[in-house]
């Protein structure tokens, strides 16, 4: 019975500790198999070896060993691994970062790496997991020596490639939060230093999910900018949050009341984006006359 050797150069000390681990299943099922170590320039060779004992062990036993050798092995490319494997594409393709934006955007990805559930394919966590440990498994069926790091480069391409495509996504992300974050913070340096044109203005939505903007008498607000700006929205060209933003951030009130009843559902970064820019002159209202009336109301 050949037993398998596994290499490893940089995770050698965590392939060895989890295979100790894993070998002492056996040791309850009174089948010795241990470990021998040999080197060989940087890299660490772990024989698996069958006590003098076993020798007569059943011939499904192989099967099994294989088996445990690729589930430890996952666990290590899973958890020791795919994070340098990240670190280093970041810093192979994004090397324009800052330190702090590297460790950020490192942090994206591993959150994302480490999701369970959350994607399908190789998107998913345990889904990688499987992958990995079924090609292990694959390959010990006829080769006798796997050496880690080599088999994930040359061996798992694909999951290569989704590892790649995660960096390139939490990037995207990246920028596109900062983007929007330096964007919030202009709209809330505008607001913050121009002359307040009303004291109040409430923001009502109706059953549609059309919004309309109330002085602090209830009277709907108008203004010739607005209403060039619903003919704009109208033909397509922008978007409610647009239109509600805009005539927002002109009139620069010292207060903002949301209306929010709960026949109506405003999208979360509507509300999101208001509190941002207007901080603590923002508040929610969940049940008034305007929050009845803004479920029949027309909107703009």
């Amino acid at each position: 019975m050949q037993l398998p050797s596994i290499a490893s150069r940089d995770l050698a000390s965590h392939v060895r500790r989890e295979l100790d681990c894993a070998l002492r299943a056996f040791a309850d099922e009174g089948i010795n198999i241990g470990l021998q170590e040999r080197e060989c320039g940087k890299t660490l060779f772990l024989d698996l070896v069958i006590g003098e004992g076993d020798r007569t062990a059943p011939p499904s036993l192989e099967q099994k060993v294989r088996n445990k050798v690729a589930s430890v092995l996952s666990n290590v490319v899973m958890d020791h691994f795919e994070r340098e494997l990240a670190r280093r594409i970041i810093h192979a393709g994004y090397h324009h970062f800052s330190k702090d934006e590297y460790e950020d955007l490192l942090r994206s990805v591993t959150d994302e790496l480490n999701a369970e559930g959350t994607g399908c394919g190789l998107l998913d966590r345990s889904m990688r997991r499987l992958y990995v440990a079924q090609s292990v498994a694959d390959y010990l069926e006829s080769n006798s020596e796997l050496n880690l790091e080599g088999f994930v480069r040359f061996r798992l391409k694909e999951y290569i490639s989704e590892i790649e495509e995660a960096v390139d996504r939490a990037v995207d992300t990246y920028m596109m939060e900062r983007e929007y974050g330096e964007f919030i913070r202009l709209l809330r340096y505008f607001v913050e230093t121009q002359e307040p044109r009303a004291d109040e203005i409430h923001v009502i939505m109706n059953a549609d999910g059309q919004f309309w903007l109330a002085d602090s008498k209830g009277q709907k607000v108008k203004s010739d900018r607005l209403d060039e700006m619903v003919i704009e929205m109208v033909d397509g060209d922008i978007e409610y949050e647009d239109v509600l933003m805009s005539n927002l951030i002109t009139m620069a009130p010292k207060a903002v009341v949301i209306h929010q009843p709960k026949e109506v559902d405003i999208p979360g970064t509507y509300i999101e984006t208001i509190k941002s820019v207007f901080g603590d002159r923002v508040r929610n209202c969940y049940g008034c006359p305007l929050c009845g009336h803004s479920v029949t109301k027309k909107g703009l």
